[in-house]
């Protein structure tokens, strides 16, 4: 949109379940801030019905559906602890009321 929002965001802002569910599974990424400075999942949170989505859709690849990265090595980048950006590692686990994922470094 206007203001730089992506399609996700928008999905979610317009209460538009279908479009949420393949965005998701087609790869958006529901922590990319707006334009606003929210991110889907947060927009989500504050919407029951939204927020099952989002987390059914975690639930799924954190235990190996599409997309999973739990078990493969993976690049750190984009840390607040910029020393940490480049290391390896492998992804463990994933906390999905957050999103963020514990990596084992090599």
């Amino acid at each position: 949109n206007r203001l730089g929002d992506l399609s996700l965001f928008e999905s979610t802002m317009h209460n538009l379940e279908n479009h949420i569910a393949v965005l998701l599974e087609t790869g958006a990424d529901p922590f990319l801030m707006s334009g606003v400075g929210q991110s889907p999942f947060s927009l989500a949170a504050l919407r029951p019905e939204q927020k099952e989505t989002f987390l059914a859709w975690q639930t799924r690849r954190v235990t190996g559906g599409t997309g999973s990265v739990i078990g493969k090595c993976v690049k750190l980048h984009g840390l607040k602890n910029a020393q940490l950006n480049g290391k390896r590692g492998q992804c463990e686990s994933m906390d999905v009321t957050t999103g963020r994922y514990a990596v084992r470094l090599e």
